[in-house]
Formats: structure tokens, C-alpha cells, sequence
């Protein structure tokens, strides 16, 4: 007997996005783009008319969330009405006592894994399935999840592990032992954020939706079926907006005008206007030109893009040295060729002075 299900993990509804440099007013946009991804992924398992859904853990960020969210995410599982949800929780999300996940009065078709310490088993004889996962709860130093996953499977039925961990190290708390689990029919993980298929049957969708500049590519969720001695699974991806990160390579005989035409065809012009962008600037440049002024001018041709400076200035100041031989500005240069300044910082201070005395020669 086959079982169909679509596989997710790690939305993050209710995040903060404090680790971006993005407005209060893009924030909230993003946040709600969250939710509106977790509304595609409810849609797509009415149109499959997928028998489950699996929901790996962070779904949501607890510390940012409110009752009402919770009852949000209960009443999008309401929908799915020819559908059971099978739910465990993750590190952003742990289950405990006076969690929301507690109060909630869940849908009939929603099982949310309260158990933080052994495996717990879901037996649904009418699909010969049984689903075994474990929640996460409080932090515990004594708790490590890999010494939780042994369990003796039903090699008659179809055995699905729901579960929250693995892509740590030997050792950390929620390191998990791929070769333990290789039993089961199927793996439904979470906690990776980039879709991964460890092996044929142990899988991370991936976050739905991308968070940040680490979670570049395609974003969605898994959607297959299985039985006893099948599994078919398929990635679909379902993000809205992409995070990418390009570099810009400079030369010092490049004009502002020549880099800033770069920096505009660095992708097409929905992407543009679409995703976010972080640019690597590399290379060197012109020490006539100034980089905020190019930072500043590019903003208008994006909707998000932010800059990292790995760059050095060409400081190659011979005519001005020639032109003012006599000056405290020749003396400056003079002093300033003693120094082999490689710090980008310190480079941008020596034309920053040598700026501000051109400014009193005019003054003057």
C-alpha cells in the first residue's frame, strides 16, 4: 500500500530577521512572506490530495511568536481535511509545559509529538503505517538526541521517522548518526537548511523560503510516496524571493560609470527587482572614485543589495606628488609612500586626508 506526503521543515514563521541589514518595513514584509509560503505549502497538499504532511521541526520561531500565531498555523491545518499532519518540534520551536504547542486546542487530523525523550510511536493501521518521531523540548546539557533513536521498526508496515537534528557535529546535542536510521522507509528531517538527501531515504527539504545570504538555490518542499518496497519523492520548489550573492572584480583604470553599469547587469531585471543581493567587491579601484558614492547610486536599481568591501584603492598618487612637491600636500604623499597601507581601512583614512587638505588649499 502506497502513502503519499509532502515533507517540510524549518519555515521559521515569526521570524525577526535581526541578522539582516533590512527596514523595519522590509522585515515585516519578509515575515509576512513567510506566512504566505506556509499558505502555498497547505495549498499544495489539498491539490495532491497528499494522505500526509510532515513538518520536521521550526516551524516557527517561539521567541518571536504570540498565541495567535499558533492558532494561525491550527486553523491552515484545519484545511486539510483529507489530511493528517504529523508534527515535531525543532531548537527554535521546543515543546514544554507552558509552550503554546501545549494549550492549543489541534485539529483532529494535527498529531504534535509531545515526547522529548524516546521516540514516540503513531500507529495508523488503516495506511499499515507507522510514524515514529521525537520533539525537542528544553535545553538540556544531559539530552543528546542520537542516543534516542534506537528503536526495533514493524517490518510489516511502512516506517517513517519524524525528527529534528543531524547536521551537527559528533558530539553536539543534536548530532545524529545517519547509519542508526537507515532502517526506516523514509526520513523526514529537519534542521539543515539546504535540501539535502543524505541517502535515498534520509532527507531535508530545506527552509521553504530562504532566511538569509547562507541559503542560496532553489527553496521549497518534498513531495513523494511510499510503501513497503517503494519510495518516489520529488523536490518542489515554492520561494518567492531568492538570496543571492555575486563579486564584482574590479580594475583601477574602471570608471564610476563602468562599475556602476557592472553592478546593473548583475542580474536581470526581475531579479532585480525581486531578491536580494549582496555584492563582494574585489579587485581595485581608481582612488578617484569613491566607493559610498557607488554603494549609494546602485540602491535605485535594486530592491535589496548590500555590499562587502574586499577591495584595495590604487594609490598611486604620482601627479599629485608632482603637483605639489613644495606643499604640505606633496609632504603628506611623501610620508604616506613610506607606509605600505594594505588595510583597506587605513587606505580610505590617507585619502580621506589627503581630501580634506585639498579642501583648506582651496579655502585657502
Amino acid at each position: 500500500m502506497e502513502i503519499s506526503f509532502i515533507h517540510t521543515a524549518d519555515l521559521h514563521l515569526c521570524k525577526s530577521f535581526d541578522d539582516l541589514l533590512l527596514n523595519e518595513k522590509e522585515r515585516n514584509n519578509r515575515r509576512q512572506e513567510l506566512w504566505e509560503t506556509f499558505d502555498k505549502i497547505i495549498d499544495l497538499t489539498i491539490e495532491n490530495e497528499s494522505n500526509y504532511l510532515f513538518v520536521a521541526g521550526d516551524i516557527i520561531c517561539s521567541k518571536y511568536s504570540k498565541l495567535k500565531d499558533f492558532e494561525r498555523i491550527a486553523e491552515k491545518f484545519r484545511l486539510l481535511k483529507n489530511t493528517k499532519v504529523i508534527l515535531v518540534t525543532g531548537n527554535n520551536d521546543p515543546i514544554k509545559e507552558d509552550s503554546y504547542y501545549s494549550i492549543i486546542d489541534w485539529p483532529t487530523n494535527v498529531y504534535v509529538i509531545k515526547e522529548t525523550h524516546n521516540l514516540e510511536k503513531i500507529t495508523f493501521e488503516e495506511d499499515n503505517l507507522c510514524v515514529y518521531g521525537i520533539s525537542l523540548g528544553e535545553k538540556n546539557p544531559d539530552y543528546y538526541l542520537n542516543n534516542n533513536v534506537d528503536v526495533n521498526i514493524d517490518e510489516n508496515m511502512v516506517n517513517i521517522l519524524l525528527i529534528h537534528g543531524g547536521d551537527e557535529e559528533e558530539g553536539h546535542q543534536l548530532y545524529l548518526d545517519y547509519d542508526k536510521i537507515e532502517k526506516f522507509d523514509y526520513c523526514a528531517l529537519g534542521h539543515k537548511h539546504n535540501h539535502t538527501e543524505v541517502k535515498e531515504n534520509i532527507v531535508y527539504p530545506g527552509t521553504p523560503e530562504p532566511l538569509n545570504f547562507q541559503e542560496e538555490g532553489k527553496r521549497g518542499v518534498v513531495m513523494g510516496k511510499v510503501s513497503r518496497d517503494m519510495l518516489f519523492k520529488v523536490f518542489i520548489p515554492l520561494s518567492k524571493r531568492k538570496f543571492i550573492t555575486k563579486e564584482l572584480n574590479l580594475q583601477k583604470e574602471y570608471s564610476k560609470e563602468k562599475i556602476l553599469d557592472i553592478v546593473k547587469f548583475l542580474g536581470d531585471v526581475n531579479s532585480l527587482s525581486r531578491d536580494y543581493y549582496r555584492v563582494l567587491i574585489k579587485g581595485e579601484l581608481n582612488h578617484h572614485i569613491k566607493i559610498e558614492d557607488i554603494i549609494d547610486e546602485s540602491q535605485k536599481y535594486f530592491r535589496y543589495i548590500e555590499f562587502i568591501e574586499d577591495f584595495e584603492y590604487s594609490l598611486e598618487l604620482y601627479k599629485e606628488e608632482k603637483e605639489n612637491k613644495n606643499n604640505i600636500i606633496g609632504r603628506y604623499i611623501n610620508e604616506m609612500k613610506k607606509k605600505r597601507y594594505k588595510n583597506l581601512y587605513e587606505q580610505k583614512s590617507i585619502l580621506a586626508g589627503l581630501e580634506e587638505l585639498y579642501r583648506e588649499k582651496v579655502d585657502s
